[in-house]
């Protein structure tokens, strides 16, 4: 176990990002980009009644997945699988705005690095609420 952790590890924000870039050993789980550019991200957001700033509810990401992740352009499936949403990448394309999309979709590889530690892995059911949360449609969900 992470020195420090245990699970679910309840904190404020404040202590929560150390603890969720501690757990994925400082790398994004998407690309493992270090270079100290790579923020916690919030499974289900603080904001919403089931959000918590707990280990298991955070994701380590580089800033460009954690803004395509946040805008809900990118997911993760309760399989950990890295998913594109559709819906989201047609929006885009309808407004001429999806210089780079292709490239970006190419570069996903199919799942998420997770922790070391399967008590620090993210909470499969907060995956499904995130997905909610970022409009995904329905049946992209799992």
């Amino acid at each position: 176990m992470v020195v420090g952790m245990q699970s679910p590890v309840t904190c404020d924000d404040r202590n929560t990002r150390p603890l969720v870039l501690q757990a994925y050993g400082n790398r994004c789980a998407v690309c493992g980009l270090a270079l100290k550019l790579v923020d916690a991200a919030h499974i289900v957001p603080v904001s919403d009644p089931r959000g918590d700033d707990i280990v298991n509810n955070g994701l380590a990401l580089c800033r460009l997945h954690h803004g395509a992740y946040d805008v809900g352009l990118l997911g993760v499936r309760s399989d950990y699988r890295i998913i594109l949403n559709t819906a989201a990448a047609d929006r885009l394309r309808q407004v001429q705005l999806d210089g780079g999309l292709d490239a970006f979709q190419a570069a996903l590889p199919k799942l998420i690095r997770l922790p070391n530690v399967a008590e620090v892995h993210p909470d499969r059911r907060k995956l499904r609420i995130g997905m909610e949360v970022r409009q995904f449609p329905a049946p992209l969900i799992a």
